[in-house]
């Protein structure tokens, strides 16, 4: 049994990620996350690389920051719930130093068209909110990929390929897999995983998962 949730990277929905787990008990958890990410995540380190991919991730970076929200913090959480519940946790994205060297490949003409669009914020004229978001995220995937080819290509379609072939080797080896992946990845993971159980963010918010962590604390005086 395969089962993918989607996350956004600017909201925080920690306790949904603890209570998804709790609820589906999994015998494996997966997150979009490879080791190095993972490990600057843990540290709390953020790389602050003067390129295309770091151009993107910063902006993501102060969007999260902006509502104090840690980007990239409900896989943190899905990793840190799996370990408390001692359950196997496996990373299914790619490298990001590989990502790095694909996007460097960019012709020239679609790396100054991103940096114009991110440093002008074209794509992001005005705010939106996540009922926008989420209501049009499909649509912006797909003005993405006309805009933005080869990026598309190694972000979304080359991940999503490499992605579903580690959560299906996941579902051999553990059965019963919980996967949370990025909800722009869902579309693209399904198509390749037609028999997964597929639970895009807007659905997974609206879910009422009954949440069984308690925190508690004892005060002596």
């Amino acid at each position: 049994m395969i089962r993918i949730i989607g996350i956004i990277h600017v909201i925080d929905i920690t306790s949904k990620v603890y209570a998804a787990i709790d609820y589906y008990a999994p015998s494996a958890v997966g997150i979009e996350l490879d080791g190095k990410r993972l490990d600057s995540l843990i540290r709390g380190e953020y790389e602050n690389r003067l390129s295309i991919a770091g151009i993107l991730s910063s902006l993501q970076r102060r969007i999260a920051m902006s509502s104090n929200i840690i980007p990239g913090g409900e896989m943190l959480a899905a990793y840190r719930k799996a370990t408390m519940n001692q359950i196997p946790v496996v990373l299914i994205d790619d490298d990001i130093e590989e990502i790095y060297v694909k996007i460097k490949g960019i012709p020239v003409k679609e790396k100054v068209r991103i940096i114009i669009d991110t440093l002008f914020s074209l794509p992001f004229s005005r705010r939106f909110t996540i009922d926008e978001l989420l209501d049009n995220e499909d649509l912006m995937i797909e003005k993405f990929r006309k805009r933005y080819p080869m990026l598309h290509e190694y972000l979304l379609v080359e991940r999503n390929r490499n992605m579903a072939s580690r959560i299906i080797d996941m579902e051999k080896k553990y059965g019963n897999v919980l996967i949370f992946s990025g909800d722009a990845h869902l579309p693209g993971l399904g198509e390749l995983i037609p028999d997964a159980e597929i639970i895009r963010l807007r659905e997974f918010l609206k879910m009422n998962i009954p949440n069984n962590t308690f925190n508690f604390s004892i005060r002596i005086s």
